[in-house]
């Protein structure tokens, strides 16, 4: 009779290990959604207030006003004095929106390796974690890959 209730220690062992595994993983996974959200909702916003800043206008568009060096037409002079007037908005808008995106992209990248090593727990438990994660056998392999160095 001791023999099988070490047996049943250790199996509950065993699943409260799978279980805090999966619960890792799940964790892994919702901070790596939120992180993209969060990235994809300041990018967003950034890019409506370089729109503003320009007037309505493409950077590349803003760009060409700003260099234009001849005008002719009067509707040139005035698109590239706006251009010029907002010059300083909207290099700022854009230094910011590089600043935010490489923030994101980092807080991103790092959610996803948080989430490759926590998924690469739960594929030691093969079916068992798959049933306890929710995850279907792909996606968690493909989860379980580091993302490239960039």
């Amino acid at each position: 009779m001791r023999g099988s209730m070490v047996i049943r220690d250790e199996v509950r062992e065993a699943i409260e290990q799978v279980a805090a595994a999966a619960e890792e993983c799940k964790r892994a996974y919702e901070v790596w959604q939120r992180a993209l959200e969060e990235r994809d909702r300041r990018s967003e916003q950034l890019e409506r207030r370089i729109t503003k800043a320009t007037g309505g206008l493409s950077v590349a568009r803003f760009e060409v006003a700003c260099r234009r060096r001849r005008v002719y037409t009067v509707q040139d002079a005035k698109a590239k004095a706006r251009a010029l007037r907002a010059r300083p908005a909207v290099e700022t808008a854009v230094a910011e929106r590089g600043r935010v995106i490489a923030d994101a992209d980092a807080k991103v990248r790092s959610a996803r390796i948080d989430l490759a090593y926590a998924t690469k727990a739960v594929a030691r438990y093969e079916a068992l974690g798959l049933a306890m994660t929710g995850l279907s056998a792909s996606d968690l392999r493909r989860f379980s890959r580091l993302p490239p160095i960039t």
